[in-house]
């Protein structure tokens, strides 16, 4: 007699048949999602790093007297205060032409193994214009239009400033923080100092002194620019806006009526190169920044082909 074993089928288990390395194809969406503007982000970044690296690499200098008007040039000179002198650096309370500050704090993020980052809640330019000076002529910039590279000064401390924890300047977000206790946070401060030498990489455009709509157009442009920059705190000091941006005003009418011609160091497009650092240390501050975010890019385009094909064709 021929004894036939036949095997018994296992119950299906739901549970084990998903367990094959994917992603819910909601999760999925999601992490392809954040590479993708990261790697958006990472990439266009490249692409403007390697624009202005060309740019500093391949301009000559010009003088601001005989510089090709609407062209790109490239500026050596000293920094100079505009008719209405310059500004204070809210927080080293010192004189400058130019600031930048950040503000970050430290967060720990949530579980047994959660780390702690550095969390940015303010990051302010002033937008107060200056001049560059070489000697044969005078040329405006607007903070507003352009990337102040220079050197910062950084630290710590456990409390906010006097003036961002009460009084005008004060905003929403940071008037929550300033309540809570046993918080760290890390001060971040660049300037352009008056009298300090600077370079400076952009469009230069040169006006008639009665071309006032120039003026008005400017004006109008860097409000929109400083709006879309830090709305909160436009929306809680309307009185400390209006007042700088009537200075700005002064300063460019002043300018206009002292000269026959505007100069003026600015693209509406993109943003001015404007350095206290020589054009050789410069230039290799911006080839790091495009080897930098090339590998970002090449780290982030090859997650994204992985994850694509492990989810669709494994």
């Amino acid at each position: 007699m021929v004894t036939m074993h036949f095997g018994t089928q296992q119950p299906t288990n739901p549970s084990v048949q998903q367990s094959t390395g994917h992603m819910s194809s909601f999760m999925f969406f999601i992490v392809m999602v954040a590479l993708l503007l990261m790697f958006y982000a990472f990439f266009m970044g490249m692409l403007n790093t390697i624009k202005v690296l060309r740019r500093i690499s391949k301009l000559k200098q010009s003088k601001i007297m005989s510089a090709p008007p609407h062209q790109y040039v490239e500026l050596q000179g000293v920094a100079k205060p505009t008719s209405t002198g310059g500004v204070i650096s809210p927080l080293t309370q010192k004189h400058c032409l130019c600031y930048r500050y950040t503000i970050e704090e430290l967060r720990s993020a949530r579980g047994k193994n959660a780390q702690q980052d550095w969390m940015m809640i303010e990051d302010v330019t002033s937008s107060a214009f200056f001049v560059i000076d070489d000697g044969t002529g005078q040329c405006l910039i607007s903070p507003s239009f352009a990337e102040i590279v220079t050197e910062e000064e950084t630290w710590t401390s456990s409390t906010l400033p006097d003036w961002l924890q009460s009084g005008t300047n004060k905003t929403g977000l940071l008037s929550k923080l300033s309540a809570l206790e046993k918080k760290q946070y890390k001060f971040t401060e660049s300037r352009i100092e008056e009298n300090g030498s600077i370079f400076a990489v952009g469009f230069f455009r040169t006006y008639r002194a009665d071309e006032h709509p120039f003026l008005e157009d400017q004006l109008k442009r860097t409000i929109k620019i400083m709006a879309a920059r830090d709305r909160k705190s436009i929306r809680d000091t309307p009185a400390t806006l209006t007042k700088m941006l009537d200075a700005q005003w002064q300063a460019l009418v002043q300018s206009r009526n002292r000269l026959e011609t505007l100069n003026i160091l600015i693209n509406l497009d993109e943003q001015v190169v404007v350095s206290t650092f020589p054009e050789k240390k410069l230039a290799n501050k911006y080839r790091k920044n495009t080897m930098f975010a090339g590998l970002a890019v090449v780290v982030l385009g090859g997650s994204i082909v992985f994850l694509f094909f492990k989810q669709f064709f494994s």
